[in-house]
């Protein structure tokens, strides 16, 4: 195996110190703005890929709305799995992964009102 070349260093002059023996070190503060704060909605939802766009577009903007209630989650991990239709065998391996389905039109509700998840 053939080795690398190894890398030459040069030395860096020496820093010139000001006359005098002293120096100014220059610092800038700078202006953070202030964290956003930590958002944990009640609802977690992953949308199914064969929801109507248009259905689509009516949930995102009663999450929208909303935002400290619920989210829109790429993951189906912990989160609602909204389905358009129960197709069994759609919902067997979601149930199989142990994922919580619900259908679309319950989904829509428990945006447009909240009280439906205390009944």
């Amino acid at each position: 195996l053939a080795q690398a070349p190894k890398a030459q260093h040069r030395a860096r002059p020496p820093r010139q110190r000001p006359a005098g023996g002293t120096h100014q070190t220059m610092c800038a503060l700078v202006a953070v703005p202030p964290a956003e704060p930590v958002r944990n909605p009640e609802l977690y939802l992953h949308l199914s890929p064969n929801i109507p766009p248009e259905r689509v577009a009516v949930l995102r903007e009663l999450v929208r709305q909303q935002p400290l209630y619920a989210c829109i989650v790429d993951s189906e991990e912990g989160a609602l799995c909204v389905l358009p239709h129960f197709d069994i065998e759609e919902v067997a391996d979601l149930e199989r992964r142990r994922c919580r389905v619900i259908g679309l039109p319950m989904a829509e509700r428990l945006l447009r009102d909240r009280n439906v998840m205390s009944q």
